[in-house]
């Protein structure tokens, strides 16, 4: 299993390959949107390109690195509830 230092790393490469940085704020509307509005990654990637005047459109790779980014930034695991 990825170490927790390993895993926030790559994480926090895959946003800079996007071009994107995320604050405390945007981590708490990626949150809203995949947690208590119940978007897909597609639906994540998809408000936040919109949100955020992104080219992104709804790049499910894209909605997955934020949804993991944003997890790790408020102390949560991505791959648990409420996150998946």
């Amino acid at each position: 299993m990825e170490s927790i230092e390993a895993m926030d790393e790559r994480i926090r490469c895959a946003l800079r390959q996007w071009g994107v940085g995320l604050t405390d704020n945007g981590a708490a509307r990626v949150r809203q949107w995949r947690v208590d509005e119940r978007h897909s990654w597609r639906g994540v990637a998809a408000a936040a390109s919109e949100a955020w005047g992104l080219n992104h459109g709804s790049n499910q790779l894209f909605g997955r690195d934020l949804c993991n980014a944003a997890a790790r930034r408020l102390g949560e695991d991505p791959y648990n509830e409420p996150w998946n």
